[in-house]
């Protein structure tokens, strides 16, 4: 850093320095040294690209990848562009919201989905168009579709019990999980970051898994940054100052908004979910719909029975008739 302040300063009128980065690292880089602003003295600011200019940039994009010569179902100008555009629109003003980069992963998610309906086209006999983008390549397909297609919400739907959980999913970003332990929600979060892959809320599907250990640190300040370091997680009940400030940092970094492109799952049992809730931030329910958690609910004898057999199969056992007579019918045999 001293380096660079001299040579800024010996080769005045010589070399442009020009320091080029985001807003909040480049706040704390000036920070380190207090000769820094009177080096550099003129800031320009590059705001983020409008909904309009997001879609000028994507047109331009499709035109020079192809030189022109592929058209868009709706056209250039039509809703599907437009949308798309939106879509990207919504990480605006957050850290890390890539503009022009931004759509060129929309540009390629585009192009994904092309090449995987091509494919399927190409398997059942027809000729598709490598020229064209139809309305499921630039937006993707409707969500009742996805979820028709996706594994992930087959095997979702195909866990024993869960019953009140699939009765009443509605996707969405940030939730909680409450139950007893064994009663899989672990496994449900993650099946659920993958539907939430799946129909386009987020773009990467991998799951996270934190135990609250991993956001406490040894000192307050610690946890802060632990916290502001760790995307998904899994946090119980909040019984020191520690937690408190682990709290606050969820609800400021987590917003709950369209284009976030993060899903914060809450996992824990009801009762010690219910009182953090109640006893700590108050933003903290509205984050992650705390009036409506999906509830685990504890495994009857029949899914318990279930259960028990999968699991003998996959170890290559196999019980007999009397093996499997419940409990209370084997015990009145018994007696008789």
């Amino acid at each position: 850093m001293d380096y660079l302040l001299a040579e800024v300063e010996n080769l005045r009128g010589k070399i442009v320095f020009v320091l080029a980065g985001y807003r909040k690292p480049m706040e704390s880089f000036f920070a380190h040294n207090p000769g820094l602003p009177s080096r550099f003295p003129i800031e320009m600011t590059f705001e983020d690209y409008s909904d309009g200019q997001l879609l000028e940039i994507l047109q331009g994009q499709i035109k020079k990848r192809w030189d022109g010569a592929i058209s868009v179902e709706g056209g250039m100008d039509g809703l599907f562009l437009r949308v798309a555009s939106r879509r990207v629109g919504r990480g605006r003003g957050k850290e890390g919201f890539g503009n022009a980069r931004a759509m060129e992963n929309a540009l390629a998610r585009m192009e994904k989905r092309q090449a995987k309906r091509l494919r399927q086209e190409r398997k059942n006999g027809r000729s598709g168009d490598d020229l064209q983008f139809n309305r499921e390549d630039v937006i993707g397909p409707e969500p009742a579709v996805t979820l028709r297609n996706s594994q992930s919400w087959k095997q979702l739907e195909g866990m024993i019990g869960l019953k009140k959980v699939k009765q009443e999913v509605k996707f969405s970003l940030n939730r909680a999980f409450v139950g007893s332990p064994g009663t899989g929600k672990t496994t449900a979060a993650q099946l659920y970051g993958q539907v939430l892959a799946d129909l386009g809320l987020l773009s990467n599907g991998e799951v996270v898994v934190k135990t609250p250990a991993d956001f406490v640190g040894s000192a307050l300040g610690q946890s802060e940054a632990t916290t502001k370091g760790i995307l998904a997680a899994t946090v119980g009940k909040v019984p020191d100052p520690y937690w408190i400030a682990v709290v606050d940092i969820i609800v400021a970094e987590v917003q709950n908004v369209p284009g976030e492109d993060r899903c914060v799952i809450l996992l824990g049992y009801e009762r010690q979910m219910e009182r953090m809730f109640r006893n700590v931030n108050p933003g903290l329910s509205r984050r992650f719909a705390a009036d409506s958690p999906f509830v685990f609910e504890d495994f009857d004898d029949e899914e318990l029975l279930q259960m028990l057999g999968l699991k003998l199969r996959a170890s290559g056992f196999a019980a007999t008739d009397l093996g499997w007579t419940p409990e209370e019918s084997f015990c009145g045999a018994g007696e008789g």
